[in-house]
């Protein structure tokens, strides 16, 4: 990814995660609106035109309309001219229940992985909760990255940090698992 052409794009829960990334990139960064009809449906709204790389710094928490906003911001920034948009999600939820425990269930984190690997030309998260499977990248079909595995592009540029930064409105157990995560520095090649 060229940092030239990125832009951080954020909804309202992770406006300082945003900003704090942008600034660590030293990128520009646009908050997304979110309207709400009546009936629960959401419709997200980028500041036009996207960058050609976009970063889209979104929390998965609460697992339910979060996951479509995030999903909808995509195909958004990719119809206002963002070729690779990648996803910034401290949390990623769904991940746990990657067998079948009882007959009549999901494999919801396949269900998810392949929702997100189709929108996403990569997710990076902190702690993706994984239980069977060793790494990230086999769940997604995209580029996929957490602090968690040390050997991925996310362990370089969302290191652990002794720091009083907090992830604003990622899930309780994120923070609790990472000890207090934060974006302290940026790898060499950026942070993307």
């Amino acid at each position: 990814m060229s940092l030239r052409s990125a832009r951080v794009d954020y909804g309202a829960d992770d406006a300082r995660l945003g900003h704090r990334l942008a600034a660590l990139a030293n990128l520009v960064c646009a908050k997304i609106r979110v309207h709400r009809f009546p009936d629960g449906e959401v419709l997200p709204r980028i500041a036009p035109p996207a960058a050609t790389e976009a970063i889209l710094v979104w929390s998965l928490d609460g697992a339910g309309a979060s996951l479509i906003e995030a999903l909808l911001a995509a195909d958004a920034l990719r119809r206002a001219g963002a070729r690779r948009v990648t996803l910034v999600a401290p949390y990623l939820p769904y991940m746990r229940q990657d067998k079948v425990f009882r007959p009549g269930e999901p494999i919801s984190q396949r269900v998810i992985g392949a929702m997100l690997g189709s929108a996403f030309d990569r997710v990076v998260t902190i702690e993706p909760h994984l239980h069977r499977i060793s790494r990230l990248g086999e769940v997604f079909r995209c580029r996929a990255d957490s602090r968690a595995d040390r050997r991925s592009g996310a362990a370089r540029w969302l290191p652990r940090s002794r720091a009083r930064a907090r992830l604003g409105g990622c899930a309780q157990e994120v923070r609790r698992d990472c000890h207090r995560p934060a974006l302290a520095r940026v790898g060499a090649r950026g942070p993307i």
